[in-house]
């Protein structure tokens, strides 16, 4: 029973970072049009909705009360969309993304610190394979830039990643074990609509509206159902494995980025890419297969 536990958080993983892959091109196609600020109050506002939905097939329901005691977690969750919406643009996308690659071993000293959760030496080797696979095909596309111009940029890149490592620990907390993942989800996205809401209206003056194409608003729509997808995922395997083993899938995701990017972009998918997806996917193994399931958290 346990070997299928552990294939099964392994196959969630991959399938959560092969199509999570996907949003990189498709905010790229839709930003063309379509304001930064407006981008991401539609998407958090498409989450909102999708995943109230997903609780209503499921007969969850939300209250009050869970709000009120989640919102000082979820600001985490937000805040990790505020800081890398603004720090991406004073730095490379590559930059950020190699960035971001430090979450789970943040996560996991971070989950050290405040859960108890340990990881043995083999996850440990895993977390340290895992980064050197994504590391190489990251710097084998020769856009790494960590200049003075940009140092600011990556220093709340960073951020956004440190707020997201704090997110998934605390919400693993025990004392917010009786809110259901989509809940958590929910209140995250409604928050973070809130926050971005007076920013998209601001927007409308610029008439951007009306110049926005099908493919465009498809772009937009497909990224707020894989976030709903992909948040909803995450959370149910920080709440059933921890969320050491949950970020694993950034290790992941710039893999599929690339992969996804030769599909749809016609962008030429390198040796290295593959050699270092295989490498990553290596490191991700060894962490879930000593994972326990329903991790206790003391």
């Amino acid at each position: 029973m346990k070997n299928k536990f552990k294939s099964s958080v392994l196959l969630q993983i991959l399938v959560l970072s092969f199509f999570a892959g996907s949003m990189s091109t498709l905010n790229k196609y839709a930003l063309e049009e379509v304001p930064t600020a407006s981008f991401v109050a539609i998407r958090l506002l498409i989450v909102a909705t999708l995943t109230l939905l997903v609780m209503k097939y499921y007969k969850q329901k939300a209250s009050i009360k869970n709000f009120k005691k989640f919102v000082p977690v979820a600001i985490f969750w937000c805040l990790n969309f505020l800081l890398f919406a603004i720090g991406v643009q004073s730095t490379t996308s590559i930059t950020a993304q190699f960035i971001h690659i430090s979450i789970p071993m943040l996560t996991a000293l971070m989950a050290m610190l405040l859960l108890r959760e340990r990881l043995s030496w083999t996850q440990w080797s895993g977390v340290y394979i895992a980064a050197l696979g994504v590391s190489g095909v990251i710097f084998a596309n020769n856009s790494l830039s960590f200049s003075g111009h940009e140092f600011i940029g990556n220093i709340i890149v960073f951020s956004s990643a440190l707020c997201f490592s704090i997110y998934a620990v605390l919400s693993k907390m025990k004392k917010f074990h009786d809110i259901k993942p989509a809940e958590m989800i929910l209140i995250a996205s409604i928050l973070g609509s809130i926050i971005y809401l007076p920013f998209a209206v601001n927007e409308i003056g610029t008439g951007w509206i009306g110049n926005v194409s099908i493919l465009s608003w498809l772009a937009v729509i497909l990224v707020g159902i894989i976030s709903t997808v992909f948040y909803i995922g995450m959370q149910s395997i920080i709440k059933s494995h921890g969320p050491s083993v949950a970020t694993t899938n950034l290790y992941l995701i710039p893999i599929f980025t690339i992969f996804w990017a030769s599909l749809i972009l016609g962008e030429k998918l390198e040796l290295i890419v593959m050699l270092g997806g295989l490498v990553s996917l290596a490191g991700v193994w060894m962490i879930t297969r000593f994972s326990s399931r329903d991790s206790q958290v003391k």
